[in-house]
């Protein structure tokens, strides 16, 4: 080791740094297929833990029929690589409408992600049955975010 220099251990230390950092934590290579992944309906596995999304926008979409259909469009954040978009649920009770977006993560808190944040565009159907000219507060993982006057 005498006489290699500083420039030349510098190369082989970060190779050696990234082949680790890409190993998985049940041994893969970096050239192994990646499990599947999840769909949206799926619960998470038990490696896998369901929390609340981010979310960066909503508004409420008017498709043009008789009656009018509503759904909901909602951007959500992925906070990190190892971020997953998992699914939407709603409710409705009276004028207001509750959604709540959920996303999975690492179950362990020991798992390396990436630092991209990412985000998932997904529409919720919300359906026909409102009332004319009654406006409908949607709250969006607890928090007031949009309204709308119905048709």
């Amino acid at each position: 080791m005498r006489g290699l220099s500083l420039a030349a251990l510098l190369p082989i230390s970060s190779a050696l740094t990234l082949l680790v950092a890409c190993t998985g934590s049940e041994g893969n290579s970096p050239a192994q297929a990646p499990a599947a992944a999840q769909t949206a309906e799926a619960p998470p596995s038990g490696d896998r833990k369901e929390v609340l999304a981010p979310i960066e926008s909503a508004e409420v979409i008017v498709r043009e029929s008789a009656p009018p259909q509503y759904a909901l469009r909602v951007v959500s954040g992925l906070p990190s690589g190892c971020a997953k978009f998992s699914r939407i649920e709603h409710k409705r009770q009276d004028a207001v409408i509750d959604v709540t977006v959920w996303n999975t993560v690492p179950a362990r808190d020991d798992v390396v992600c990436t630092m991209i944040y990412g985000t998932s565009d997904n529409t919720v159907t919300l359906g026909s049955d409102f009332e004319s000219g009654r406006t409908y507060e949607v709250h969006i993982n607890g928090e007031p975010r949009t309204q709308f006057t119905a048709q």
